[in-house]
């Protein structure tokens, strides 16, 4: 990319990897908890990251355990790199 400015022009260029997106296999198991229970989810995709997008509904742990904390929604995820 050329940069020009009063004492010339000169060219800057950078290498840029682009990697591809990681295979993610289906999360399995039971998608319904009652509150104040747990529910264990799975996965064969190693070194994923378990999260919850909303703590107040359920939390997981690391090992995808969710404890269902209160009625509601909740999409636990597993994030892979």
């Amino acid at each position: 990319m050329p940069v020009t400015n009063t004492c010339g022009t000169t060219t800057v260029s950078t290498l840029v990897t682009v990697n591809t997106v990681p295979a993610v296999e289906p999360i399995t198991g039971n998608t319904t908890v009652c509150a104040g229970n747990t529910t264990q989810l799975a996965d064969v995709t190693a070194g994923g990251i378990w999260t919850s997008t909303d703590e107040t509904v359920a939390t997981v742990d690391a090992n995808g355990l969710v404890t269902a904390v209160s009625a509601g929604y909740n999409d636990d995820q597993l994030c892979s790199n």
